[in-house]
């Protein structure tokens, strides 16, 4: 068959935080390791400001000083291009990379798109071989997880505690746990990294302490956008919300000065029943567009 004229979408992931909060340190220690992994990557940088688009004094700079509103730069390995223009998207930008894999957007942080929100200091930054291997998994519409622990609480404002295994009810969350009901709040995620990375810093936490009913590994789960829907053998979560307020009486947060759960924790209503055990495989079946 020939491909010659087939145009390869790449895919799209955002290194997202604050100002300093680690996005370009993490960014430049990823790109080598996805290139050693055989992918063309390239990389957009969102400013939400206005920014000097070339380096005062040069002779760019000063054609475009002189109202060019465009400016280009050549030679025979490289090329830079400076325009003027009322409206712009990353999806425009893309076009200048037809042969990438992979694009990853510093920045974008309230986009659709998967994303790796860096909170450097408060957080070391995931290491890079393991966000490779999370978006690696993205791209080739592989990524599964494990479920490593289910909790309960039959009592609210008492801490959930472990269970081997439980019945998912349709529309209703997990059975015996209190926080189950018809609502949108019907099951919480946390994600295993996420609380391994709490517990390193000195928490000493058991799962369900902080309100979660799965911990599943291998999902950044605040990346997903709302709607993606996960898959746990016949069970089906659709993600609802992102976060959560942390209660003013919250004991790790007064232990620790800081709660993972309002940014790290999401939300999922039921959409089908089933049984899930512990070792369980989990995975996303749809991811709203």
């Amino acid at each position: 068959m020939d491909t010659s004229s087939v145009v390869k979408k790449p895919f799209f992931y955002c290194i997202s935080g604050y100002k300093n909060s680690g996005k370009t340190t993490l960014i430049t220690k990823l790109i080598p390791v996805l290139r050693e992994r055989g992918y063309q990557v390239a990389v957009i940088k969102h400013d939400g400001h206005d920014f000097e688009s070339d380096v005062p004094g040069t002779d760019s700079w000063r054609h475009q000083k002189a109202g060019a509103y465009g400016t280009a730069v050549f030679s025979k390995n490289r090329m830079m291009v400076t325009k003027e223009c009322k409206r712009i998207d990353e999806t425009i930008l893309a076009q200048c990379f037809p042969e990438a894999d992979i694009i990853l957007i510093e920045g974008l942080k309230n986009s659709s798109y998967p994303k790796y929100m860096c909170n450097y200091p408060e957080e070391e930054p995931m290491d890079a071989e393991k966000l490779a291997d999370w978006i690696e998994e993205l791209w080739k519409g592989e990524q599964m997880g494990t479920v490593h622990a289910i909790c309960i609480s039959e009592k609210k404002g008492t801490q959930k505690y472990e269970i081997p295994e439980v019945t998912v009810l349709e529309d209703f969350g997990l059975e015996r746990d209190a926080h189950a009901g018809k609502w949108h709040r019907q099951v919480s995620l946390l994600s295993l990294e996420r609380i391994e990375e709490f517990r390193a810093k000195g928490a000493n936490i058991s799962f369900g302490a902080f309100g979660e009913n799965l911990v599943v590994s291998g999902f950044d789960f605040k990346s997903f956008q709302i709607g993606t829907k996960f898959k746990c053998n016949d069970v089906v979560l659709e993600l609802t919300q992102i976060g959560k307020e942390c209660h003013h009486g919250c004991q790790i947060r007064r232990q620790m000065g800081d709660c993972i759960m309002p940014r790290e924790g999401v939300f999922c209503r039921v959409l089908k029943g089933g049984v899930i055990k512990k070792g369980d495989k989990f995975s996303i079946i749809s991811e709203e567009k």
